[in-house]
């Protein structure tokens, strides 16, 4: 069994890979490379340059992984760093929602709040706001004042009623939604009838946050309580939110907030646990990180790259 203790912190391997796929649409990365250990249930994954940054659920440490070279197929362990996160909700559901240099946003799913962290001092916090609401823009323009607030009403029914309100969010490109300055996220959310959610932050003050728009999904299956991740593919201008529950990824196509069609389905293998991130990187490659190690290589992480993602999806 690949499992390795590390001092008091467990640590599971982390697989790369991924070239084949099956009749019944599971697809299986085979055993082409192992890079290095990492922690069971990532829920939050992020990528610099250099480094691989993982944030454990129920664990206030943030693991910081080198990567290894593009040509190195069976690297040594590579120099991690563990931080403890000051303040950290144990109890609750952080997301990273980017980090530009050294400083990096948390999304907090439970609590609704955005932590601004400068390496692993926290130096600010802000709730987000989440009764301003609009539904998507069309040619017209806005929706009429009582679509607006019938809406809004509906949104903070469900808001307040819902225990873990975001699993998982990326970064749009500009232009993707109308949002004047503002940093605009896709967060996937678990908000009955709210599935995906445009979020924006403030770049003058990047803790003034706001959840601005419910976006329209066309043709999900996945109940609102087991989606779980959100990876962003700008150049097919797609993105893939996972289902917990059935251990399958939802793959749309993005035109704006009111025009999102699923556009195809991919179940993972049996073997795999059930799904806790997706994070797609600069590269495209699709990370997947599981809740526990699998049946078949005790991993957790997963990583396809660009090149089999678009044969497989697209």
């Amino acid at each position: 069994m690949r499992l390795l203790v590390f001092n008091w912190f467990f640590i599971s391997l982390i697989f790369v890979g991924g070239q084949s796929v099956a009749q019944d649409r599971k697809f299986l990365p085979p055993p082409d490379s192992f890079v290095d250990t990492l922690t069971f249930n990532t829920q939050s994954m992020h990528m610099t340059s250099k480094d691989l940054i993982l944030l454990s659920q129920g664990s206030h440490f943030l693991v910081q992984q080198k990567l290894p070279g593009k040509n190195v197929k069976f690297p040594k362990i590579i120099k991690r760093k563990k931080f403890v996160l000051d303040k950290m909700n144990l109890n609750s559901r952080q997301m990273i929602l980017d980090i530009n240099n050294d400083i990096m946003r948390i999304l907090d799913g439970k609590e609704n709040r955005v932590f601004k962290y400068l390496k692993k001092k926290l130096i600010g916090y802000q709730s987000v706001v989440y009764d301003k609401i609009l539904p998507p823009r069309d040619r017209g323009g806005e929706a009429p004042n009582y679509e607006q607030k019938s809406l809004q009403d509906s949104f903070k029914k469900e808001y307040k009623e819902t225990d873990l309100k975001f699993s998982g969010g990326a970064k749009l490109p500009k232009g993707w939604v109308q949002s004047d300055d503002d940093d605009v996220f896709l967060i996937a959310s678990r908000i009955p009838k709210f599935p995906i959610l445009a979020f924006a932050c403030d770049q003058s003050n990047p803790l003034q946050c706001s959840i601005i728009r419910k976006c329209f999904v066309k043709g999900t299956t996945i109940e609102h309580k087991h989606i779980n991740g959100l990876g962003l593919f700008p150049s097919s201008r797609s993105f893939v939110i996972g289902d917990e529950s059935d251990n399958k990824l939802e793959i749309f196509s993005f035109k704006t907030c009111l025009n999102i069609v699923k556009i195809n389905e991919i179940y993972l293998p049996k073997k795999f646990k059930k799904i806790s991130n997706i994070f797609v990187d600069a590269s495209e490659n699709l990370w997947i990180s599981t809740q526990t190690q699998d049946d078949y290589t005790n991993a957790t992480i997963y990583k396809w790259n660009a090149e089999t993602i678009k044969k497989l999806i697209f």
